[in-house]
């Protein structure tokens, strides 16, 4: 494999991009891409002999332009000898999907612990009745904040999965509807259909 993509926190993800090289025994390059300039100037940087392994380190990949993107598939697709390239990530949405397929992913445990909002947000959805879940999942309209809001209830369900157990079958339909949403599920229907698998 000459193209990863480590999804996660920050911190983390440079840590295993670390790792990554020195499993290749390749030496790291940071490279900002965010916008067409800069692959423009890693363009000419992969036009000269590359005489050890490298490895070329993108980090925060998902904040890239999509025109970056486009420019950039080319040269994952058919890098040099002694080059290897290291995404990171801290989501895949913004990602396009031929850069995606073409690396291999790398998701990392998210270490993340549920704030208090999180855990009130999920608490005060559980007890409602379905007619009032409803109520609030149709205020939701755009795919951002259902995201956040779905990503919310699984964070404050794990945090309170001690206090009740019953919890459990809410958090496995709302990780299903997570990569529903994620994978451009229409936001009503998911939604909708996430309230009534729970009734």
């Amino acid at each position: 494999m000459h193209a990863y993509l480590i999804i996660g926190e920050e911190k983390s993800a440079l840590e295993k991009a670390d790792k990554i090289a020195e499993n290749e025994k390749a030496k790291i390059l940071n490279n900002p891409i965010q916008k067409i300039g800069d692959v423009r100037e890693l363009l000419q940087f992969t036009k000269l002999s590359i005489k050890d392994k490298t490895a070329l380190l993108l980090e925060n990949f998902d904040k890239a332009t999509t025109e970056s993107q486009n420019a950039l598939l080319k040269l994952i697709e058919e890098p040099q000898k002694n080059l290897i390239f290291i995404l990171t990530a801290s989501s895949e949405k913004n990602i396009l999907t031929t850069i995606l397929s073409r690396c291999e992913v790398v998701r990392l445990k998210n270490n993340k612990k549920a704030t208090e909002e999180q855990i009130i947000l999920f608490n005060e959805f559980y007890e409602q009745d379905t007619a009032n879940k409803l109520l609030s999942v149709s205020k939701i309209t755009s795919r951002d904040d259902a995201i956040n809001f779905v990503s919310d209830l699984i964070y404050g369900g794990h945090a309170n999965l001690q206090n009740n157990p019953d919890s459990h079958n809410y958090l496995e339909e709302a990780t299903k509807t997570l990569s529903r949403l994620k994978a451009n599920g229409n936001v009503n229907l998911q939604l909708a259909s996430f309230v009534v698998k729970l009734s």
